[in-house]
């Protein structure tokens, strides 16, 4: 089942980084990627491909800036956006997650600061979607229970998330 789903980056316009099961995005890694780096990325390819249905391609940033991107790390094409992370303050564990024109920055130091955005990006902005979609609520009515269910939904607002049901688009 591909998931529609519209992210919207706080203080950001939204991104549709896939819809009706087909995406024109590419996850762009640094060329010196390390190795949590490329798990993430290849982590979060996976998962864009499992709600969203399209294979989202890994590339790293020694090529042109693709159209739209999902940009991890240290990449090369963050300068170019007037992206400029405090890497110092980042530490090994912060990252920045944010918007830049039509691409989507997840910017962590290392060795883990990466890796921890794209899991926050997918919890935060992707699966908690999940929760408030209609096709979903008997589902999750049935796994977590009926009180448990109406605690978590009015623990996690539909504001939070700009979802493609209301608004026609996708992931």
């Amino acid at each position: 089942l591909a998931m529609p789903l519209l992210v919207s980056a706080a203080l950001a316009d939204d991104l549709v980084l896939s819809s009706g099961g087909k995406t024109g995005y590419v996850i762009v890694l640094p060329k010196d990627a390390i190795p949590s780096e490329t798990r993430a990325a290849n982590e979060l390819a996976s998962f864009l491909q499992q709600i969203g249905g399209d294979t989202f391609t890994v590339q790293d940033d020694s090529a042109p800036l693709p159209g739209k991107a999902i940009l991890l790390g240290n990449n090369a094409h963050l300068a170019g956006l007037g992206v400029k992370p405090d890497w110092a303050a980042l530490g090994k564990e912060g990252f920045l997650l944010r918007t830049a024109g039509p691409h989507l920055v997840i910017a962590g130091g290392r060795p883990r600061g990466t890796m921890y955005g794209v899991y926050a990006f997918l919890e935060e902005k992707l699966l908690l979607a999940l929760l408030h979609h209609p096709m979903l609520e008997d589902y999750w009515r049935s796994e977590m229970g009926d009180e448990s269910f109406a605690l978590m939904k009015s623990s996690v607002p539909e504001t939070w998330i700009a979802c493609s049901w209301r608004s026609g688009t996708g992931l």
